[in-house]
């Protein structure tokens, strides 16, 4: 048996080449700490290396639940794999952080977080998950700020008669404009919690019952409404916005969330061109690259961005949706990450399953790993692919003419990369 060393982490080597496969498996008992879980417990299994790794199954933190949106990570798939690559007090960038899981898991686990996205939704979300606030904080700004002021319903009909009555959305109306333009630390938690409840199926949401993952367009809606014979009541927003913060931070705020991190960033810029982050900063980059099926929400996102004060999405010049340009644009994230990557560090990318469904191509697993051994080899080497199970876990799914439109991430694993 020999010890090969790749960065500051010792990967225990049994007869087996530089890259291999192994897998990522959730046991439900483990022991492994924190700082010596890669490479352990190995075994074999035919000629190539099995990687067991035996980490306990950790549960998601309720914080989790603030605004899910389509296409995140599990959160217990990324807490494996950050505590499988990375140590406590390491840099971790999530490029394409979508609604912060990485960010999250990183600063419950003493990991300082570099956050990018395009989306000023996803960033918003993201925002509220690591800074959130206390439940009477939230309590006394809705007992001072009454949301029952006078509102206009100008495009009422047109756009939101289908979703809202007009009591409700006038509440609507009045805390988006007490939260417009604010930047504190309760008002960016107040607005990552109302997004999660514009549009919902249960009554705790604002809306009539309607699709949680996406917004339908207005005539969409009225016709789910004519199927259903629903009608828009009425729904106080501000009991709907404490139950929901019960919820979220229903096992309370860790005292690590509030350590002052001045390393610690969530950006919105393009991820090819992070230059806000120092060269060789980054010990492990780890993301859930977006791929065309991932952001086919399209144009479901028009009530949050309404909320928000914002009329469109990114710029298809960054847009990750067409599956001709993706092999491009992952390129040029690719050398960027090379650049703040420190030499021996990594990059970790979780594979979804469903793109080698879109086209001939292979998935992503087989996208990135050609890549790196082509176009980009002098600047990465291919280290591992740790496999996850499949198994069956929560999926909204979406029936579209026979065809099924997933609406969660669901990775086949993690592959590793090592920085030259």
């Amino acid at each position: 048996m020999s010890t090969a060393h790749r960065g500051q982490l010792a990967l225990k080597v049994v007869e087996r080449p530089s890259y291999y496969e192994g897998q990522l498996s959730i046991s439900p008992k483990g022991d492994v700490s924190e700082t010596e879980n890669i490479g352990r417990g190995v075994s074999l299994s035919g000629e190539s290396g099995i990687e067991n790794l035996g980490i306990e199954e950790p549960s998601a933190h309720s914080l989790h639940s603030l605004s899910p949106l389509p296409f995140e990570i599990n959160p217990r798939v990324a807490s494996l794999a950050l505590s499988s690559l990375s140590r406590r007090g390491d840099t971790i960038l999530d490029p394409f952080c979508s609604s912060g899981v990485v960010g999250l898991e990183a600063g419950l686990t003493e990991r300082t977080y570099l956050l990018n996205d395009l989306d000023p939704v996803a960033l918003t979300i993201a925002l509220a998950r690591i800074h959130p606030c206390d439940i009477t904080e939230v309590a006394l700004w809705l007992q001072m700020s009454p949301l029952n002021a006078p509102a206009s319903l100008e495009g009422f009909d047109r756009l939101f008669s289908a979703f809202y009555e007009p009591g409700t959305f006038r509440e609507i109306s009045a805390l988006r404009r007490q939260l417009m333009n604010k930047s504190d630390r309760l008002s960016s938690f107040l607005r990552g919690l109302a997004l999660g409840l514009l549009h919902s199926r249960g009554g705790g949401g604002f809306s009539v019952y309607s699709p949680s993952e996406k917004a339908l367009s207005p005539a969409k809606q009225i016709e789910l409404n004519d199927k259903r014979n629903q009608v828009p009541d009425y729904r106080a927003v501000a009991p709907r916005l404490l139950r929901k913060s019960a919820m979220v931070l229903q096992e309370g705020i860790p005292s690590v969330l509030f350590k002052p991190e001045h390393r610690s960033k969530i950006t919105q810029c393009d991820p090819r061109e992070l230059s806000h982050i120092r060269t060789g900063s980054v010990d492990l980059i780890l993301t859930n690259p977006p791929i065309p099926r991932h952001r086919s929400v399209g144009d479901g996102n028009w009530l949050k961005l309404w909320f928000l004060g914002m009329k469109r999405s990114p710029s298809p010049a960054v847009d990750f949706t067409n599956p001709a340009s993706w092999h491009i644009k992952m390129n040029e994230v690719l050398l960027e990450g090379a650049r703040v990557c420190r030499t021996g560090g990594r990059a970790a990318f979780f594979c979804d399953r469903s793109f080698s469904h879109i086209e001939d191509g292979g998935g992503t697993k087989e996208r990135i790993l050609k890549l790196a051994q082509d176009e980009l080899s002098f600047y990465w080497e291919p280290e591992c692919f740790l496999s996850i199970p499949e198994k069956k876990v929560s999926i909204t799914k979406k029936k579209r003419g026979g065809s099924t439109l997933r609406f969660r991430s669901d990775p086949e694993g993690v592959l590793v990369l090592r920085r030259k």
